[in-house]
This record gives structure tokens, C-alpha cells and sequence, in this order.
């Protein structure tokens, strides 16, 4: 009644409560007994009340229950009906397993039959096309085995090896390709082939034999061939290389062996040009046959790999293994190339003594130069050797250079030169001695293409230091004679080039014109003495320097002559004021220093640059300022050239960097030997924007300033 009363909701409610109290009663492990112990012994109350209790309980619990059911009565039934529902589509299913079991076991029935025919047919067919396999295989081994019996059984002269060799390969690779154990056929031709395979290998070998001690390709290719028709080249190359390598080592050790060096000496003599004894046979057996044995090995090594280099084959040796068959001969070589050295340093110190002594004689010279072209010509014929002959001879020509240093004269007396007075012993000594080093030099270069390229790098280095030791002997007189003469052109800084002239005259630079018929002193004493160098200095050179034949010197001399002109240059444009006069002195003197240049030290037309320069400039003299931007001279001049001559145009007021810095002409042309054009040109503008005020209130006056500004 209470159920009904407060609907299901209060019936759950309820019934969670007595699950809650009876919570003992659903344990998995419950014991009635020891739950009615606990009760009655933990309770106030008999047992008949704790019966009617439970019993209560019970009847409230089934009570909850009745309305559970009742509440979810729909919900049950709609689970009744479709567990109704599934029992009837498992019927349906377990009744179509059944009969799909049923065909299955039909079908297998039916295919059983034909599947174990198939069977049988397969395997037969299997076994029979494995039959005809074999039968084929041994069809064509008969066919093989029948030709190489017909070709071993022509006359041994008639039989071709490598035919042969091919079919016997042939044979062996059908055998791998199938299984013939139990062929009768087969094993009564096996020993017909170990008989035919060791004939063929040992007349192949023979035939390599001969063919190599005949040097016959012809023999050596036919005896390979056969060895590449058996698939055996490799080993066959590697035995005989491994063999001739035994012999070699073996010779070379004979060869090698000091007591054999002895014995090759005339008439078993123990001295030789070496010293004496075991020492002097060796260095004399050293001299005659080493050179030969290294062209040979070397010879030997690049004919075997042009022979072994075959188009998309590697050659049968490399370069490591020449440097290898070299090393072989290192104590042979090391004693060469000592004995070498000590004849070169000989002969070097015989010509070349050192001190203070006298000169060489031209006998003594040429006999040193000999000596070191012997060596030179006889390693030559090995490109390993002349490398190592040519590095030796260096150090030869760096002890003659060192003794050539220490007999050059030097002290004051070397440097002084002046117009009149003629060289002293100091100057023609080194003058001698610069000489013979040049033909030292030049003997030697002349050598040069004629070796292996393999001796230019230290053969050449070499002469370069001889070269540089004969220019370092004769370089202070070059260097007092240049200081002399450019001391001689600063003296136009004293003369007085402001003279304008006729203003009618022609503008060509025909000094005639307005009466200019004398050169300045400075350049009359400029040209003496250039005149009195030829005549007293290069005049003792042997070969004299010229630009048509190579020397030391000819370089000391093109400098000489090119430095000349360039330095007129740039202090002729520096004078200033400059009139229309001073500009045709300038060019009167311009050409006897052309004159005294070109005939005394170096051809003008052969010096390039300098040379338009200098040409170039004498037209600029006479070039309308307007006119400088557009002419093509300003291709010829450096552009500080032009911007300083410039400054001759302009006002006094505006200075040149020059005098705006406080520097002398001298000065200022020592600064420019050590600085850029760029950096003289910032100079020119820095001067002009310092004089700006002077120049700016001039419209003439600026417009020249502007073409200064554009060069820079």
C-alpha cells in the first residue's frame, strides 16, 4: 500500500534502502551461519524478533520488486519480442548454413575426381618437359664435345687453341647448367676433356712463355686470347706478372749488391774517379749505369701500360707503382745524385773561389757551365731523374750565387760615378763578375727547353736566383746614375719658364720659331752623361745590353731609361708659371733627352708606355686648355700628369698640393714614387678646395679649375 500510494519513484527509493540493509546477504562468499551468530550476539532483542524482522524485509523487498516489474513492463515486453524476433532470423540462418554445407559437400564430391586427374597429368608433364630439358642439354654437350674432338684430333700444327679453349669453356658451362650424374654418355667423355683441358694449358702457357721472351705481341696476344677463351686471364696475367716481379727483385738485388758494383769496375780495379776503394767503384759504377737504369725502368713501366691500356680498361699499372719500382733503386739513386752534387759544387768552387780573389777566366767559366750542362743532359733522359739532377744543380747555382756575392767589391768606391771620370777596379770587377753570371744564365736557359718539363720548376727557380744575384752586383752604379741624372732634371725647377714670346708665332713646337736654340744646361749635362755611361760602364757588359739579345742587365737598363723619361715628365709638369717660350724650351729638351736615351741606353719605340707618355705630354704643352677634355692624349697620359700641368695655367694665388702642403719638388716626387694615382688626385682636389675663393671670382680662372675637377 505504501508503494501504491507514492508511485514508482518511492519504490526505488525503497528498494535501494533494503538492498542497502540486506547489502550482507549478496556477498559471493556468504555464511548463513556465522551471519546468525553476529546477529544474535550484537543484538538486544530474541531471535523470534529478529525472524519477524527479516520477514518484513522480504515482503517489502518483494513488494519493490512486484512494482518494478510493473513499472517496466513495456520496456520487458519490447525485449521479449525481439529476442522472438532473433530466434526466428537464427532459425533462418542455421537453416541456410545447413544447406550451403549441403552444396559444398556436393561440389566437393563432383571436383574430387577431375582435381586428382589434373594432378596426375601436371606431374607427368613436369617430369616429361624435365626430360626433355636434359635431353636437350645433352644433345648440345654431345655437339660441343664432337666438334673439339674433331679439332684435337687435326695435326698439333693445324689445331687453333683458343677455338679450342672456347669449346672446352663451352662444355664446362653446359655442365653447370645441368645435372648429368648417371649419364653414361657424359662420364665416357670426361676423360677426354681433363686430357684436352691440360693440353690446351700447357701450350697456352708455353706460347706466353715465348711470346714474352721474343717481345712478340703477335705470340702474347694469340697465347691471352686462349686464356680468355678458358675464363682464366686474370690468374693467367697475375702468375706471369708475380713471376717476371720475383725476377726482377732478384736481378735488381744482384744488380744492386755492392760487391757486384765492384766487380764491374775495369780489370776488377777497387779505385775509381769517386775515391778509392769500395767507395770509388761505387760512385764510378753510380756515373755509367744509373742514369741508363732509370730511362729503362722508366721506358719498361710506360710501354707496359700503353700495351695493358685498352678502351674502357683500366692499364695493368699506375704512377704509384713507377714511384714503387723506382724506390727500389733509392740507395743506387742517393749515391748518383751525391756524386753529382759534389762534381757541380767542385767545378762551382774551382771557377767561383770566393774572397776577395781574382775573377774566373772565361775558360774557368765555361768549364763550371759544362759541368752542370753534363749533369743536366745526362739525367735529362729520364723525366724522374732530370726533376731530381735539376734540384741538385740549384744547389749548386745557390753556392755559386752565394760565391759570387762574397767576390763582388762593395764600399763607396762601387757607387761613385760622374761625368769624366772613368770606372773604377770596384765597378769594372763587378761589372766582370755580373757578366759571367749572365752567361752562367743564359748558357743555362737555353738548356732548359731542351729537357723533360718535369726539371723547369727547380732549374728555373734556380737561374732566377743567379739572374737576381748579377743584377744585386751591378745595381748601386744603375742606382747612382739614375740619382745623379734625376738630380740633374730637378734643376729645371731653377729655371725661368715664364717667358711668353710672340704671340703670332706658330704653335707646332718648332723651338726655331721664336728663337730657342739652345737645350738647357741641365739637360746637356743629363745627356753627357748618360753618353759617358754607355761608352765607360755598359760598354764592359759582355753581351752589351740590348733589347735584341737576353740578359741580367738588359732589364737594369729598360728601367734606367724608362724611369728618365718618366721623371721628366712629371717635374715638366710641375713647372710653373710656364709661357708659350718655356713650353718650347721644354720640348727642346724633351727631344735631347729623347736623343741621349734612345742612343745610348734603350730603343725609344721599344719601351712602350713611357715613351707615349712622353710624347703625348709635349703635344699637351701646345693643346688649347678648352680643348684637354676632348683630346685622345689623355688616353696616353696619367691623369696627375695633366691636372699638374694644368695648374701652369692658372693664377699664382692658387697653389698646387705641393707648395699648399710646404713640399719641395723633390719631396713632393718622392711622395708620389710611393702613393696611387688616385691618392695624388685627391691631393689636386683638396688643394683646389682649399683655394676656392681665389678661383670662384674669376669665370676664366674657374672654368680650368672645373677641367682639374674632372679629371679627378
Amino acid at each position: 500500500m505504501v508503494l501504491e500510494g507514492n508511485g514508482v519513484g518511492e519504490g526505488e527509493k525503497l528498494l535501494s534502502m533494503l538492498q542497502q540493509q540486506f547489502s550482507d546477504f549478496n556477498t559471493p562468499n556468504f555464511d548463513v551461519a556465522k551471519h546468525t551468530s553476529q546477529v544474535l550476539a550484537g543484538s538486544q532483542t530474541t531471535a523470534q524478533a529478529q525472524l519477524e524482522k527479516m520477514r518484513e524485509g522480504t515482503r517489502l523487498l518483494d513488494t519493490a520488486l512486484a512494482s518494478e516489474v510493473t513499472g517496466k513492463s513495456p520496456e520487458l515486453f519490447g525485449h521479449v519480442q525481439r529476442m522472438r524476433d532473433t530466434e526466428s532470423s537464427l532459425a533462418d540462418v542455421v537453416l541456410s548454413v545447413e544447406t550451403l554445407q549441403s552444396a559444398v559437400r556436393r561440389i566437393r564430391a563432383e571436383v574430387a575426381g577431375p582435381y586428382e586427374h589434373i594432378r596426375a597429368r601436371t606431374r607427368q608433364l613436369r617430369n616429361l618437359h624435365s626430360t626433355i630439358g636434359l635431353l636437350r642439354h645433352l644433345i648440345h654437350r654431345l655437339k660441343l664435345v664432337h666438334k673439339l674432338q674433331a679439332q684435337m684430333a687435326a695435326p698439333p700444327e693445324s689445331i687453333d687453341l683458343a677455338k679450342a679453349a672456347k669449346l672446352l669453356t663451352d662444355i664446362r658451362a653446359v655442365d653447370s647448367s645441368a645435372e648429368f650424374a648417371g649419364v653414361e654418355a657424359v662420364a665416357a667423355d670426361e676423360a677426354f676433356l681433363q686430357r684436352t683441358s691440360a693440353l690446351i694449358h700447357e701450350q697456352a702457357q708455353a706460347a706466353l712463355a715465348e711470346g714474352m721472351a721474343t717481345m712478340s705481341q703477335a705470340r702474347v696476344g694469340s697465347a691471352l686470347q686462349v686464356f680468355f677463351n678458358l675464363d682464366e686471364l686474370s690468374q693467367a696475367v697475375r702468375t706471369l706478372l708475380s713471376g717476371y716481379l720475383q725476377n726482377l727483385e732478384k736481378t735488381a738485388r744482384t744488380a744492386l749488391d755492392p760487391k757486384q758494383l765492384t766487380s764491374t769496375e775495369d780489370g776488377g780495379s777497387a779505385t775509381g774517379s769517386g775515391g778509392s776503394g769500395l767507395a770509388g767503384a761505387q760512385g764510378a759504377a753510380c756515373m755509367r749505369r744509373y742514369p741508363k737504369l732509370a730511362y729503362t725502368l722508366e721506358a719498361m713501366f710506360e710501354r707496359l701500360a700503353f700495351e695493358t691500356t685498352v678502351k674502357g680498361v683500366m692499364p695493368a699499372v699506375s704512377q704509384a707503382q713507377l714511384q714503387q719500382l723506382l724506390g727500389a733503386t733509392a740507395p743506387m739513386q742517393g749515391a748518383y745524385l751525391a756524386i753529382s752534387l759534389n762534381r757541380m759544387s767542385d767545378a762551382v768552387t774551382t771557377a767561383f773561389p770566393g774572397g776577395a780573389r781574382s775573377l774566373p777566366s772565361p775558360a774557368d767559366v765555361q768549364k763550371c757551365i759544362g759541368v752542370i750542362h753534363d749533369e743536366l743532359k745526362v739525367g735529362g733522359i729520364s723525366p724522374q731523374l732530370a726533376a731530381l739532377v735539376a734540384t741538385t744543380s740549384g744547389t749548386a747555382l745557390a753556392l755559386l750565387s752565394e760565391k759570387a756575392e762574397y767576390m763582388a767589391a762593395t764600399g763607396p768606391e762601387v757607387r761613385a760615378v760622374s761625368h769624366g771620370a772613368p770606372a773604377s777596379a770596384a765597378q769594372t770587377r763587378n761589372i766582370a763578375l755580373c757578366s759571367q753570371l749572365q752567361e752562367v744564365h743564359r748558357s743555362l736557359s737555353s738548356l732548359l727547353p731542351k729537357l723533360p718539363q718535369t726539371a723547369s720548376p727547380a732549374l728555373g727557380a734556380s737561374l732566377e736566383v743567379v739572374q737576381a744575384t748579377a743584377i744585386e752586383i751591378v745595381a748601386p752604379i744603375f742606382k747612382s746614375v739614375v740619382e745623379t741624372l734625376e738630380n740633374y732634371l730637378l734643376q729645371m725647377h731653377s729655371t725661368d719658364f715664364s717667358l711668353e714670346g710672340s704671340s703670332d708665332g706658330p704653335t707646332s713646337g718648332t723651338s726655331s720659331a721664336v728663337g730657342v736654340v739652345d737645350t738647357s744646361r741641365h739637360i746637356t749635362a743629363a745627356a753627357m752623361l748618360i753618353s759617358h755611361f754607355r761608352s765607360e760602364f755598359l760598354s764592359k757588359f759582355v753581351p752589351l745590353p740590348s733589347p735584341n739579345v737576353p740578359s741580367c742587365v738588359g732589364a737594369l737598363v729598360e728601367r734606367m731609361a724608362a724611369r728618365l723619361l718618366i721623371f721628366f715628365v712629371r717635374h715638366a709638369s710641375l713647372v710653373r708659371p710656364l709661357g708659350h717660350v718655356g713650353k718650347l724650351q721644354l720640348a727642346k729638351d724633351m727631344a735631347e733627352l729623347q736623343l741621349a736615351v734612345g742612343s745610348s741606353l734603350y730603343p725609344l719605340e721599344q719601351l712602350g708606355q713611357p715613351y707615349r707618355v712622353l710624347k703625348a705630354f709635349r703635344s699637351l704643352l701646345f693643346t688649347e686648355t678648352n680643348s684637354i677634355l676632348s683630346s685622345p692624349l689623355l688616353r696616353e697620359l696619367p691623369p696627375s700628369v695633366t691636372a699638374h700641368h694644368i695648374f701652369s695655367r692658372l693664377p699664382a694665388e692658387v697653389q698646387a698640393p705641393h707648395e699648399r702642403s710646404g713640399l719641395t719638388t723633390a719631396q713632393y716626387s718622392l711622395w708620389l714614387d710611393t702613393h696611387s694615382t688616385e691618392e695624388a688626385l685627391v691631393g689636386v682636389r683638396q688643394a683646389l678646395d682649399a683655394s676656392e675663393p681665389q678661383w670662384r671670382a674669376s669665370p676664366e680662372v674657374a672654368g680650368t679649375v672645373g677641367i682639374i675637377l674632372q679629371l679627378c
